[in-house]
């Protein structure tokens, strides 16, 4: 279900008059509202002919132990113990691997930041920031392990692990679906036969692009920019790039 605001005045009104009444959602920015709700790996999986078959989970498991050998000896002195595969995917995400794993955040204004900070490099009228009710999804994964699909669950991935600083800056978590699996094709998979709610479960609310430069001074006096967001050196260069770019950050 898409909600049309007219600016970013007109988000931060829906936020506040809508949105804040209800508990429970997860955010995620995208600066064009063509990109699917798809992860990485799947996305160049489909894309590149060398792979026949996209859901190929000898694939993915060379492609992770692949990296887990890349990272020896590169996580300092006594790193912390990974405990499961999603939590060597998370840190994976975080240095720029190609994943399974798909970034939230419990922040609207943090994922309209990710939204608008490329806005003006990319060809699309609206920016989409998009809104998933967790305890719905967490309920109908349930549902479905129960009734022996658990193949087919939409789960969350909330990693406990230290190794990832902007995560926690971010206030982030994953969503993790059925190999190839589009998030928006499970929710309304899942939830079309139980009329609109497929819509509340998943929302998408649109903002102008050419908004972008107002929406990313009102989030910088909010302290959310590239030195909160990215606690490290990358953070500082790209704050102070934005500054260049962005008349009276």
């Amino acid at each position: 279900m898409d909600a049309v605001c007219h600016s970013w005045l007109g988000f931060t009104e829906f936020l506040n008059s809508y949105l804040f009444e209800y508990t429970g959602y997860v955010f995620r920015g995208h600066s064009s509202v063509d990109w699917e709700l798809l992860p990485l790996l799947d996305r160049i999986l489909e894309s590149t002919e060398s792979w026949p078959d996209p859901t190929d989970d000898d694939v993915r498991a060379q492609h992770l132990e692949r990296f887990k050998f890349s990272i020896r000896g590169r996580r300092g002195a006594n790193p912390p113990l990974l405990q499961n595969e999603d939590d060597w995917w998370a840190l994976g995400q975080h240095y720029g691997l190609a994943t399974p794993l798909l970034d939230w955040t419990f922040s609207p204004y943090v994922a309209a930041f990710f939204a608008f900070e490329g806005a003006n490099k990319v060809d699309s009228e609206y920016c989409a920031i998009y809104a998933l009710h967790q305890d719905s999804v967490m309920a109908k994964s349930d549902e479905l392990a129960e009734s022996g699909e658990g193949d087919h669950v939409l789960r969350f991935v909330n990693p406990l692990t230290d190794d990832n600083a902007r995560l926690i800056s971010q206030q982030g978590l994953f969503t993790r679906c059925l190999d190839g699996e589009c998030v928006i094709d499970w929710v309304y998979g899942n939830f079309q036969e139980r009329g609109n709610e497929g819509g509340a479960v998943l929302l998408r609310i649109l903002v102008p692009s050419n908004e972008y430069d107002i929406a990313l001074k009102n989030l910088n006096r909010m302290n959310i920019n590239h030195l909160s967001l990215f606690p490290d050196l990358h953070g500082s260069s790209m704050h102070a790039n934005t500054i260049l770019w962005v008349e009276d950050y």
